[in-house]
C-alpha cells in the first residue's frame, strides 16, 4: 500500500510540473498562462495591436536593461534628427567600451548610417555621436529620452545614457520596454531599420562598414520582424522583439535571461495559439436601406464593398457601428459610398468597409405649383410685350 501511495505522489508531482503556470495579471487585465521554464528574471508578453497582455512576471521590477535603451535612442533620434545630415564624429564618440563599429574622430557619416549602425551591431560609440549630434550633450539627449518615456507611459524607467552601458539610475521594466516598442513599431521606419538583417554603411579612406544584426530571431523564428538585444555583466541578457503572423502583431521583453532566444520563442509560441482568425463581414454580405429625398425610389439600398477578418481571442468581442446620414438627396449614382461600417476591438479601430449604393436613383421632376405656373405666365407675357 505504501509503495502505491509513493508511485500516485511521483506521478502527481510529475504532472504538476507539465501543467502551465498560471500567471493573474492586473487588474483591468486578462489572466494568462505560460510555461514553467522561462529563464527571464522578468518578461512581458502583450498584444501590440490591443494593448492586451498576455503573459507576465515581475514586470514592473526596475532593472538595468542594457543596449535595449538603443530602442529609445533610435526612435528620439528619428523624431528629431535630420536623417541625411552629416555627422562628423567627434572625439567624445570614439573609444567607447563595449560594442563598436569604431568611428574615427572627424570621419562623417549621415544620422541614419549612424542610426543603423547602432541598431544592427548594437554600437555603443554610434549612440553616443548621436545623442551629442541631436541634443548636444549626453545629458542633454538623456533629458529626451526621459520626455519621451513619460509621454508613453514608461513609468518604472529613467534614461541616463544612450546606450545602455552600466550608470547608476539607469532603470526600466518588461512591461516599459514593450510598450516603448509597440509605439516604436508604429513609426514606419524604426520597425524597417529594427528588422534589417545586413546593411553597409561608409567607413573612412572609402571603405565599407558591414553590419549584421544581433537579433537571432530575425533568421530563427517564423515571424519575427524586429527587436533590439542587449547585455552587460550587471543586467544580464536583455531581448525586445516584434513578432507577426496572419495580421497580428505580438512584442515580447524578456530581462536576465540566461536563454533569452528560447525563452521569446516559446512565448510567442503561446501567444499566437490564444488567436483565431474570425470573419467579420464579407463581400457583399451586409444590405442596409436609406431614405431619399427627391428621388424616383423613396429608399436606397446599400451594401458593402469589401470584407474584413481579424485575430481575436476567444474571450474577445468585436463591436460594428454603421456611419450614414439620416438620409440622402437624389440624383444618386451607383456605387456611390454613402457611409461606412466600422469594426472596434476595445478601443481600437480595426476595420472601416465602405457602403455604396446598390442601384442608381434619379432626381424626381416636380411639377409646377400655382405660383410657379403664374411667375412663368408672367415671364411669357414679359417677353412678348419687349418684343
Amino acid at each position: 500500500m505504501k509503495k502505491i501511495w509513493i508511485r500516485f505522489l511521483c506521478f502527481a508531482l510529475i504532472f504538476a510540473c507539465l501543467i502551465p503556470l498560471t500567471v493573474f495579471a492586473s487588474p483591468g487585465e486578462t489572466a494568462v498562462a505560460v510555461w514553467r521554464d522561462i529563464s527571464a528574471q522578468s518578461y512581458f508578453l502583450m498584444d501590440a495591436d490591443t494593448g492586451a497582455v498576455l503573459a507576465q512576471s515581475a514586470a514592473d521590477r526596475a532593472v538595468p536593461m542594457a543596449s535595449t535603451t538603443k530602442i529609445m535612442t533610435c526612435l528620439v533620434a528619428l523624431e528629431k534628427g535630420d536623417l541625411n545630415a552629416k555627422v562628423v564624429i567627434p572625439k567624445e564618440a570614439v573609444g567607447i567600451e563595449g560594442s563598436s563599429v569604431y568611428l574615427v574622430a572627424g570621419e562623417e557619416l549621415t544620422l541614419l548610417e549612424l542610426i543603423y549602425a547602432m541598431m544592427l551591431e548594437s554600437a555603443n560609440d554610434a549612440a553616443v555621436a548621436i545623442a551629442l549630434h541631436v541634443s548636444g550633450s549626453v545629458p542633454a539627449f538623456a533629458e529626451a529620452m526621459n520626455q519621451k518615456a513619460a509621454e508613453l507611459g514608461m513609468n518604472g524607467s529613467h534614461f541616463v545614457n544612450p546606450n545602455g552601458l552600466q550608470e547608476d539610475g539607469h532603470l526600466s521594466t518588461a512591461r516599459d520596454l514593450s510598450l516603448l516598442m509597440c509605439s516604436a513599431m508604429k513609426n514606419p521606419l524604426f520597425a524597417e531599420i529594427s528588422g534589417t538583417r545586413t546593411k553597409t554603411i561608409s567607413a573612412p579612406e572609402g571603405k565599407t562598414r558591414y553590419l549584421s544584426n544581433h537579433n537571432r530571431l530575425l533568421r530563427s523564428y517564423d515571424g519575427c520582424v524586429a527587436g533590439k538585444t542587449g547585455f552587460t555583466k550587471a543586467a544580464g541578457r536583455c531581448l525586445v522583439t516584434a513578432a507577426c503572423r496572419d495580421g497580428k502583431t505580438l512584442v515580447c521583453t524578456t530581462l536576465g535571461a540566461p536563454d533569452d532566444w528560447r525563452d521569446h520563442a516559446s512565448l510567442f509560441d503561446f501567444g499566437f495559439s490564444q488567436y483565431h482568425s474570425e470573419t467579420l463581414v464579407e463581400e457583399g454580405g451586409l444590405k442596409l436601406e436609406i431614405p431619399v429625398v427627391g428621388g424616383t425610389a423613396p429608399v436606397l439600398s446599400l451594401i458593402n464593398v469589401g470584407s474584413a477578418s481579424c485575430m481575436i481571442r476567444s474571450e474577445e468581442t468585436v463591436r460594428s457601428r454603421v456611419e450614414l446620414p439620416t438620409f440622402v438627396y437624389a440624383p444618386i449614382a451607383k456605387d456611390d459610398v454613402l457611409g461606412e461600417v466600422v469594426y472596434t476591438l476595445g478601443e481600437n479601430e480595426i476595420a472601416r468597409i465602405p457602403l455604396c449604393a446598390e442601384v442608381s436613383v434619379d432626381q424626381r421632376e416636380i411639377p409646377p405649383g400655382f405660383w410657379q405656373k403664374i411667375w412663368k405666365r408672367f415671364c411669357d407675357w414679359l417677353k412678348k410685350w419687349k418684343k
